[in-house]
Formats: C-alpha cells, sequence, structure tokens
C-alpha cells in the first residue's frame, strides 16, 4: 500500500472525495474551503501546510462564512501556523461573533477578560460572555460562574456563581468532570470544590 492511500484511509478522506473537495473549494464553495482549510491545518489526508490552510480560511472569511472566520482569530490568538497577533484576531471574532458564532463570542470575551489586544474590560468580557452562554455554550458557562465567584469585574455574587454553575453541570457529565479536574489541577482549595459539586445533580 503506498503513503498516498495510506493517508487517506487514516484520515477518513478517499483521494476521490479529497478531489472533490479540492474543486468545490476552488469554485468558490465556503463549506468546502474551510473544509480543506482544516485539513490542510491538521494534516489529514494532506502534507500539513499552514500557510495553504490561511489561504483557504481566508478566501472562505471573504465570503463571511463565521466558520472561517471563528478559525482564523483562533489562529491569531494562539499563534498557530501565523505570528501571534491579538489585534488580527479580535478583528476576525468580531466579524464571525457578529454572526452569532458562538466560539467566537467566548473567545472575545476572553481577550477582554485577559487585556489581550484590547484594554482589559471585564464588562465587556461578561457581555460576550453572556452572548455565547445564551446559546448553551458550556465554556462561556463556566467563565461566567467564574467571574461570580470571584467577583471578577461584577460584584462577588455566589447565588448568580451557582446558577451559572449548574448551567454548566446541566451538560453531560465528562464536560463537567473536565472542569473538576482543571479546578483541582489549579489547587483551588477543597471547599470550592464541594460547592461544585453540591450542584451537580
Amino acid at each position: 500500500m503506498d503513503t498516498k492511500e495510506n493517508n487517506s484511509n487514516e484520515s477518513g478522506i478517499s483521494e476521490a472525495d479529497l478531489k472533490e473537495l479540492a474543486t468545490q473549494a476552488a469554485q468558490g464553495d465556503a463549506m468546502a474551503q474551510t473544509y480543506l482549510g482544516v485539513l490542510y491545518c491538521d494534516g489529514l489526508g494532506v502534507p500539513q501546510d499552514y500557510a495553504q490552510a490561511r489561504v483557504w480560511f481566508e478566501k472562505a472569511a471573504a465570503q463571511g462564512y463565521a466558520p472561517a472566520q471563528e478559525i482564523l482569530g483562533l489562529l491569531y490568538h494562539s499563534g498557530q501556523g501565523v505570528p501571534q497577533d491579538y489585534a488580527q484576531a479580535r478583528q476576525w471574532y468580531e466579524k464571525a461573533a457578529a454572526q452569532g458564532d458562538a466560539m467566537a463570542q467566548l473567545c472575545l470575551g476572553r481577550l477582554y477578560a485577559e487585556g489581550l489586544g484590547v484594554p482589559q474590560d471585564y464588562q465587556a468580557a461578561r457581555q460576550w460572555y453572556e452572548k455565547a452562554a445564551a446559546q448553551g455554550d458550556a465554556m462561556a458557562q463556566a467563565d461566567l460562574f467564574w467571574m461570580y465567584y470571584r467577583g471578577e469585574g461584577v460584584p462577588q455574587d455566589y447565588a448568580q456563581a451557582r446558577a451559572w454553575w449548574e448551567k454548566v453541570a446541566a451538560h453531560d457529565d465528562e464536560i463537567v468532570q473536565y472542569n473538576l479536574r482543571l479546578l483541582l489541577e489549579k489547587g483551588i482549595q477543597h471547599g470550592l470544590v464541594k460547592f461544585m459539586q453540591s450542584n451537580v445533580s
């Protein structure tokens, strides 16, 4: 079995499907362009090539395709395959967030909460978290829990913290356990872990 065929099997994408995807992307299909960008970004079925990935993401993003705009934001936020640039990340997040993309809204909130590429602004962070949380984003709900638990940019309010944690806990158990593990890894006092566990039904 040659290398190309093996890569195709490992990625779950046949050469025929990859060729069809590339054709659709070349014809301007924004979803296909984004998918092809993901393949290049992760090296699935094609050699990993961040430059090619960015080209396809930018083509889709230029058409106003929110998932591609979000991904470009993530790349610039993390510096994956591009120079880290929080200002560029914010611009792409804002485009996707304006279309209701929950991940972009969450990430915008984190830029404001941490003061990355923007002045630190907890009020703006909370507003973006709330937009994402309203769509059921568990990470945004967890970030709101932290804001109210710690009193970061809002009055410390354990009732609000508990309400947000209950929303996180309403997701599947895997998400809840993941958050609990994060707390333990950060060395959070046992009292907080008990507080959270008491709200997991």
